[in-house]
């Protein structure tokens, strides 16, 4: 059997979708939901209905509901974009993602610019700045 005749295996997500007691369309809904990260009306073009028959599906079906309260978007599309943002600095060596990601993700390192403000276990306000230069 060649690749183009293999049918594609079904990931994790989609078998659990596949178990869900719900109709086809609303299957294929979760699946677009998911992988759009939560656009709703891009998912309901996806499956061919109105974005109002959305709601009613969240109102009329409780397995639907539950299934969509499950799957997190939010998550999803920022594990996504974490990763792309790592994949430019990392792979692309693009020197502003390198800087961008040092100062969000590196500050326990010492990567900060400017003004910080942190709170300490005893609530007190430690302020760093920017060492004056001699002269100044």
């Amino acid at each position: 059997m060649s690749e183009i005749d293999r049918p594609k295996e079904k990931n994790e997500f989609e078998v659990w979708v596949d178990s869900l007691d719900v109709s086809d369309v609303k299957k294929q809904f979760l699946i677009a939901y998911k992988t759009l990260y939560g656009n709703i009306a891009a998912s309901c073009r996806v499956v061919h209905v109105v974005r109002q028959t959305f709601y009613n599906w969240k109102v009329d079906d409780a397995n639907f509901m539950a299934a969509l309260e499950q799957i997190e978007p939010e998550e999803d599309f920022m594990d996504a974009l974490e990763g792309e943002l790592r994949k430019k600095a990392l792979i692309d060596k693009d020197t502003t993602m390198q800087i961008f990601m040092a100062k969000t993700k590196m500050k326990s390192r010492g990567y900060i610019e400017g003004r910080e403000h942190i709170m300490g276990a005893s609530n007190i306000e430690v302020k760093i700045t920017p060492a004056k230069k001699e002269g100044e």
